[in-house]
């Protein structure tokens, strides 16, 4: 259930907690402890130096997704009180896209654990779906990929036409749900935001990193051009114009897939 009202800074021995009064109402209660909930109900899934991500498990025994950023200096925790900092961005983007018609989980709370240097995204857990790189690996059929492709290709389209970027529009990154709603969600926002003019190019890195994984995981190089085309047919600019505006990122994408993986991705082009 997506809800977004009296959403508002709340206190608690500590802690800053921006959220919804029906969050907030499950952390009430006498003698609640803010720190042993959080250390007891998180479970890491994936760490490094830049941050943590797992699932938290709210009083009422919903269970979220979160995203734990570290907060060390005095200038960073400054910069948390006027918004500046990926919890916080990613929360009032999330809204925006969602106020855009674009399916991103809904984001449920913020919260500031200064004591412990650290602030948090919470929003929505997408139970029971499957990534689109996986669902990939199981189509077979030229005709059914080629119609997933143009699907996406709209559906890109239509992100961008809202003014909006992703920024890593890989396929590990689109989410499917099930039936019966079986549509996209685009998750991971750290590096999305809004396009600033109809001169802005920042939506060729989706196309970029979009048809890197076409490349990477399909073995017809048609499906590029399949998408391009789509893509330019849902947003009016032309395959080639589309083209010069994404080879410069896909050349960096390019080259760090390759660093990285070991796979050698062939230059873009039109023609299969």
């Amino acid at each position: 259930m997506q809800t977004f009202s009296n959403l508002k800074w709340r206190r608690h021995e500590g802690f800053q907690i921006y959220c919804s009064d029906e969050l907030s109402g499950a952390l009430r209660g006498s003698g609640f402890d803010y720190r042993k909930w959080l250390e007891e109900n998180m479970t890491t899934v994936k760490s490094n130096k830049k941050k943590e991500s797992g699932r938290i498990v709210w009083p009422d025994q919903r269970i979220f997704f979160y995203k734990k950023f570290p907060v060390d200096s005095f200038l960073q925790k400054f910069a948390c009180l006027f918004f500046r900092n990926h919890a916080e961005r990613t929360f009032r983007l999330s809204l925006k896209l969602i106020k855009a018609g674009i399916s991103v989980p809904y984001p449920a709370a913020i919260i500031r654990n200064f004591s412990q240097g650290s602030v948090y995204y919470i929003c929505e857990a997408l139970s029971s779906s499957l990534t689109l790189s996986n669902h990939i690996k199981a189509i077979r059929s030229y005709k059914e990929l080629k119609n997933i492709i143009e699907y996406f290709a709209f559906e890109i389209g239509q992100f961008h036409k809202s003014g909006f970027f992703h920024g890593d529009m890989n396929w590990k990154n689109i989410i499917l749900v099930p039936e019966p709603e079986r549509k996209p969600y685009y998750i991971d926002l750290d590096t999305a935001g809004e396009l600033l003019s109809t001169r802005d190019t920042r939506f060729a890195m989706d196309l970029a990193r979009f048809c890197i994984d076409i490349a990477d995981k399909t073995s017809d190089r048609e499906y590029i051009p399949v998408f391009l085309k789509a893509y330019s047919r849902a947003t009016g600019v032309s395959p080639n114009v589309l083209v010069s505006f994404i080879r410069p990122y896909h050349r960096k994408i390019a080259a760090k897939h390759k660093t990285k993986y070991g796979s050698n991705i062939a230059s873009l082009n039109l023609n299969p």
